[in-house]
């Protein structure tokens, strides 16, 4: 018996590829007609899966709860800063806002229901799946070594979500050429 050495760039095409089919066997096991959890949080990654779900829903029938979660900085202590001087939940409106603006015309007919949360992100994201059929997040990603793991919420929602979690890299790094 002889051990095939596979160059890289196929062995990481290979695990797409069956990374790809284990997605598709869950997505045929979904309700007519699924609620998509979404998390946005502005990053190319969460435009690349809010783009993922919107076209799902679109070919399923389906529903996008996108979803942002905010929380005050933990820098700011006791005392929650003056109203005037930074609005985070207008920011992240904002950041939801602009997004859904950018992605959601390419599905004009798919129902969208933006949400806007303060608290932790991955709870929010958690909070919000319940009772969907399938959570969908973006990952940053890293290069090198790290291109193995996953964000922090990421990873927090595939251990702790009540649903099957999907999530999809930001596909700018290690992509292999198609």
């Amino acid at each position: 018996m002889f051990a095939l050495r596979l160059p890289q760039r196929l062995k990481q095409a290979a695990l797409r590829a069956e990374l790809q089919l284990q997605v598709a066997h869950v997505l045929i096991h979904l309700s007519p007609h699924p609620r998509l959890g979404l998390g946005v949080d502005g990053s190319e990654a969460s435009k690349q899966a809010l783009r993922w779900a919107i076209r799902y829903a679109g070919l399923t029938g389906g529903s996008v709860d996108a979803v942002t979660g905010w929380r005050y900085p933990v820098g700011y202590g006791m005392a929650p800063p003056p109203d005037d001087v930074i609005d985070f939940e207008a920011d992240a409106k904002a950041i939801l806002t602009e997004a859904l603006a950018e992605v959601c015309p390419l599905a004009p007919a798919v129902v969208v229901r933006p949400q806007v949360t303060e608290g932790y992100p991955a709870e929010v994201l958690l909070h919000a799946a319940r009772g969907a059929d399938l959570l969908v997040v973006g990952s940053r990603g890293h290069g090198g070594f790290t291109s193995a793991l996953l964000g922090s919420v990421s990873r927090y929602c595939v251990l702790h979500a009540h649903c099957p979690v999907l999530v999809l890299r930001d596909g700018r790094e290690g992509a292999v050429d198609q």
